[in-house]
């Protein structure tokens, strides 16, 4: 399609003005949309170790092994708390850069109950080898906060 302007509208300055910002257009919008085809073709891998630690309200923290085994989006691996010989099974996904997964932790019961089976969800964004996001964990509608580093 071609749009015709009167010559008494734009010199001819005003042209050559006017097809050099185009071309300028062009380039940046080319070079962009190559910018971001090249950042899918990157996706992120989270499979390897990395030390996971959880913020408590008090301030505390504990920490353990998050060890993680990737296969296009879906997330698979276990959770150590460090100290304990159980690896609950995790179980999650990754989309761009927002991760979530989650594990059912065993809780001792008190008084002689039975153990409770409590899900520890989590959510946050993945940079390179780190971590961060919020966790929530059972019926609790409270959300802490988590970080991870990649160890290997």
């Amino acid at each position: 399609m071609r749009i015709r302007i009167p010559p008494s509208v734009f010199s001819a300055a005003d042209l050559r003005q006017i097809a050099k910002l185009a071309l300028a257009t062009c380039c940046v919008l080319l070079l962009g949309s190559a910018a971001v085809e090249g950042q899918e073709l990157e996706a992120i891998d989270v499979s390897g170790t990395w030390t996971l630690e959880v913020t408590l309200p008090d301030g505390d923290v504990f920490a353990g092994r998050l060890t993680l085994h990737q296969e296009a989006g879906q997330i698979s691996g276990t959770w150590q708390l460090d100290g304990s010989r159980e690896k609950p099974r995790v179980r999650g996904e990754i989309d761009g850069t927002a991760i979530t997964f989650y594990w059912i932790m065993n809780i001792p019961a008190r008084s002689g109950g039975a153990e409770a089976g409590v899900r520890m969800s989590f959510e946050g964004k993945v940079e390179a080898d780190t971590m961060a996001g919020t966790v929530s964990f059972g019926s609790r509608s409270e959300s802490l906060t988590w970080t991870a580093k990649k160890t290997v």
